[in-house]
């Protein structure tokens, strides 16, 4: 069975964890990890994509990345790539250098955007690699300058205000300060979810059903690419196809109306329209929801 296509829209937020294979070191020496970050910049440069942070440990390492109207898989189809030729010239080897499939978690542009960021600064202190957040090789120091030719700092660092100096007086403060308290683990945030698997369940039958299944029946019904469905059309087949994808997806827990609005590119407030004109139309609502049996009649022959 294929893997199944991570979700993409403009302003997808990422955070990408790559490893390497069996367990081994993807960075040698420090000369590889300039050679990640050189490879990094250029790929950003060729494909218009936002990195909010970075820490590149020994075996594996983290990326936030924002993308815009290239999807991240081909972002690091390329980088992997590059970065695989040339640690394998450079250390006279052959094979993989990462482990199989990078993983990908699609994440909420909110608040809980500087949790993350916290998270993975904080990554190599906790592994043991630096004894404070001063790691040479993660993306704290580009926020502590405030500037970076890598980073994009000054979105996350508006959060603190509009003063800079002022902001990164905040963000050292905000590092300094433990995870609140009740705050998930970043692995197990309800604010975040697996680009490649999210599998909450939808129904009493407790059958799994991911927003990467809804999304290709919904476009394989009017036989369009997924992506059309994260874009405004007044094309009345693209259309309806949003409309039942938000309110599957909402209705079944999949996204929260915010991140739906967030998703589609509209407000709030259209989404609770939108939402409410197919709850209360009876025959709207039947339609729309037989989508959703086709997915799991379907699970059922399989299981």
């Amino acid at each position: 069975m294929g893997r199944k296509p991570r979700i993409h829209y403009h302003g997808a937020v990422n955070h990408v964890i790559a490893r390497g294979n069996n367990k081994e070191n993807i960075f040698c020496e420090n000369a590889d990890r300039v050679k990640y970050l050189d490879l990094l910049k250029k790929y950003r440069d060729k494909y218009d994509f936002l990195l909010y942070a970075y820490a590149l440990m020994g075996n594996h390492l983290h990326l936030l990345i924002e993308v815009r109207d290239i999807p991240l898989s081909r972002i690091m189809q390329g980088l992997q790539l590059s970065y695989t030729q040339y640690f394998n010239k450079k250390h006279d080897r052959v094979g993989h250098v990462f482990q199989q499939r990078y993983k990908a978690v699609l994440c909420r542009k909110d608040d809980y955007l500087l949790n993350l960021i916290k998270y993975i600064h904080e990554n190599p202190t906790k592994a043991g690699l630096s004894p404070s957040l001063d790691y040479e090789w993660s993306s704290h120091k580009d926020y502590v300058r405030a500037e970076s030719d890598l980073v994009s700092t000054g979105v996350v660092l508006d959060y603190f205000g509009d003063d800079s100096e002022n902001a990164v007086q905040k963000y050292l403060q905000f590092m300094q300060v433990a995870q609140e308290e009740g705050m998930p683990k970043i692995k197990q945030a309800t604010q975040c979810q697996p680009a490649a698997s999210q599998n909450k369940s939808v129904n009493e039958s407790n059958i799994e059903v991911s927003l990467e299944e809804l999304l290709a029946l919904i476009a394989g019904r009017i036989n369009i690419p997924e992506e059309m469905v994260f874009k405004k059309s007044k094309l009345p087949q693209i259309a309806g196809a949003r409309r039942a994808f938000l309110y599957l997806a909402v209705s079944n827990g999949l996204l929260t109306r915010s991140r739906a609005a967030e998703i589609l590119g509209i407000s709030q407030s259209a989404v609770t329209k939108a939402f409410n004109e197919i709850e209360y139309n009876e025959k709207s609502r039947i339609q729309i929801e037989d989508m959703l049996k086709e997915i799991k009649e379907a699970k059922k022959v399989t299981k």
